[in-house]
């Protein structure tokens, strides 16, 4: 692409914008749920049940990246306690290391 490929973009300042629309749209707004956390919400009760009976977190994680879930461990971590806390579980320190 050279210099003459390049067009400037033009701005129609005789359309009106509307503010009160951009203010309630902007108040209404909601942050998108990253998949990840959406798909280990479902998953916690499964993870949390597995890790009981004594399947490591290296396993589990193993197997879930098998089935085209791949996370990286501190973020299945992080995700555990923040769904542990969520739901009003006790965390144990050192638990799903």
């Amino acid at each position: 692409m050279n210099q003459e490929d390049i067009k400037p973009i033009a701005f129609d300042r005789s359309a009106q914008l509307d503010i009160q629309t951009l203010i309630s749209a902007t108040k209404a707004i909601q942050p998108v749920k990253a998949p990840a956390e959406e798909i280990f919400s479902k998953l916690y009760l499964n993870a949390k049940e597995a890790l009981e009976r004594g399947v490591t977190r290296k396993e589990l994680l193993a197997m879930w990246a098998k089935n085209k879930f791949k996370l990286h461990p501190a973020k299945f971590k992080a995700l555990y306690n923040a769904e542990a806390r969520k739901r009003g579980d006790v965390i144990e320190r050192g638990e799903n290391d």
